[in-house]
């Protein structure tokens, strides 16, 4: 029984002596081994400063549309249709600043047209006064802005403001019965859509002591001077005679107001 212990007793003291040579062998040398240099290597950097933008200006030449070029909103010149012509003044009337809108947003020509009589309630027809003439009705907005400028007032331009040009020749607005209620125009409606169009600066009224059997008593009346906002706006339309054969890319509506400059509005392009 002894012989037995001493026997197993020898074999774990071999493996205990074992596994230490082991450990020695594999791992002990490089735990003794002295560390590395890793060796340091200086790198210099020459920091310059930050260059310097260079800066390229370029000039963009306008492109013509049609070969024309058009004027901008605030410049005198050539415009299409329904581009407005503004101008704008401070301390125009005292303390307060004045800005205008002009704009000719529409047209319609006609060979003739048909006029209705009030008094007996039936409608006749209108020639030019030329066989060789037709008519062209031309639809302005004039409004004073009380946005960018103030409610202040301006002296709104008469029809004598307006001319068309057609090649080299101009045409003036033609003798006019303002009160005329146009068939060929009851259904067009003004820029701000909220009214018939009718005669441009001119509204209907009812004179008992006017003697016209084609009126039946109706009769207008004009407006002077402008009060602000877009509700305010003057709205009509100038008549013209032009030449039958007229093109409409050959017409142009020109407007002259005062100092402020000049316009002319092409009926198409």
């Amino acid at each position: 029984m002894n012989g037995e212990y001493e026997f197993n007793t020898r074999i774990y003291v071999f493996g205990v002596i074992g596994v230490l040579l082991i450990f020695c062998i594999f791992f002990l040398p490089p735990i003794l081994e002295k560390p590395k240099t890793i060796p340091v290597i200086n790198i210099s950097v020459n920091i310059t400063s930050t260059p310097t933008p260079i800066i390229e200006y370029v000039y963009i030449t306008p492109t013509p549309d049609n070969g024309i070029y058009y004027a901008s909103e605030y410049q005198s010149g050539v415009r299409k249709l329904q581009r407005p012509f503004s101008f704008y003044r401070e301390k125009a009337l005292g303390e307060k600043d004045l800005s205008v809108h002009i704009t000719v947003y529409d047209y319609k020509i006609f060979s003739k047209y048909h006029w209705f009589n009030p008094s007996d309630y039936l409608y006749y027809t209108k020639f030019p006064q030329s066989p060789n003439n037709k008519f062209l009705f031309v639809f302005i907005n004039t409004y004073l802005d009380d946005i960018i400028g103030d409610d202040t007032r301006f002296w709104i331009p008469s029809e004598k403001s307006f001319a068309v040009q057609v090649s080299d020749r101009v045409y003036s607005p033609i003798s006019f019965e303002k009160q005329l209620r146009i068939k060929e125009l009851e259904e067009t409606f003004n820029l701000n859509d909220n009214n018939r169009i009718g005669y441009y600066n001119s509204y209907l009224i009812y004179s008992p002591t006017r003697n016209d059997s084609n009126t039946a008593g109706e009769t207008t009346n004009n407006i002077d001077v402008l009060k602000g906002g877009k509700s305010n706006a003057i709205d009509g339309y100038l008549v013209f005679e032009i030449p039958k054969g007229a093109q409409e890319k050959d017409i142009s509506v020109l407007g002259n107001f005062y100092t402020f400059g000049s316009s002319q509005w092409r009926l198409k392009l």
